[in-house]
């Protein structure tokens, strides 16, 4: 799309441009330290923003912090997808909707500690990342959990229901050598019925990494929704 296509769509989609105020411009002022001058003075606030980002590549910032995707989003998105399946579509697709409902899981809880990291101890995304990709989904939800949040979700009844659908995913990414029978078993434990109940437990989880929360991620949530009612 040309500039100018981009921005006479832009003029007609005036709720969306206000939109994107509203959901980027409070992140910038704190991510610029203009977030007080922001609610004494708005105009010159904008104005440093302005020019900030005139000089900066923000998004090849080592420490800008991340927008996440909604986990409830992807859950919606998932549910609408495996409802579409018959039951002889479902047989075909299983494993991939197993990977897929692992996934996002995965996201949410990376997600959320990404969140705490960069917050508590103002890591690089590098770093963040580097620390993430080396801990199992039960080490980030147990121990690291609890040296982040001071809290543990294997203590809950939605693990009960997460850890069995995360070691059959594993069984199929880390495959032994097996015959025809117990590759079955396997793959007859995948149905809608598991994955929905998956999905429940998942939900139960990010409403516990929302409820556990650092008082630094408390701290700048409040921030954003402040500026956001001023925007």
């Amino acid at each position: 799309m040309e500039k100018t296509e981009l921005m006479e769509y832009l003029k007609k989609e005036a709720g969306l441009m206000d939109n994107l105020i509203k959901e980027f411009l409070p992140w910038l002022l704190i991510y610029y330290k203009v977030d007080d001058l922001f609610i004494e003075d708005k105009v010159a606030a904008v104005k440093i923003v302005r020019e900030k980002l005139k000089k900066d590549k923000l998004f090849d910032q080592e420490n800008t912090m991340l927008i996440a995707s909604e986990f409830h989003d992807s859950k919606k998105k998932f549910l609408r997808l495996l409802d579409r399946f018959d039951e002889g579509d479902f047989s075909e697709n299983k494993e991939m909707l197993l990977f897929k409902a692992v996934s996002i899981l995965e996201s949410a809880v990376n997600d959320k500690l990404h969140e705490e990291l960069q917050l508590q101890f103002g890591m690089t995304h590098a770093r963040i990342n580097k620390i993430l990709t080396r801990l199992k989904v039960e080490e980030k939800l147990d121990w690291f959990l609890q040296i982040l949040c001071g809290e543990t979700f294997l203590q809950q009844k939605g693990w009960a229901k997460i850890r069995p659908i995360i070691t059959l995913r594993n069984s199929f990414i880390h495959p032994k050598p097996t015959d025809a029978d117990k590759y079955k078993k396997q793959s007859d434990l995948i149905s809608k019925e598991s994955l929905l109940e998956f999905m429940e437990a998942c939900t139960e989880c990010y409403s516990f990494l929302n409820d556990t929360r650092s008082s630094e991620v408390e701290e700048f949530n409040e921030k954003i929704n402040r500026l956001t009612a001023l925007v």
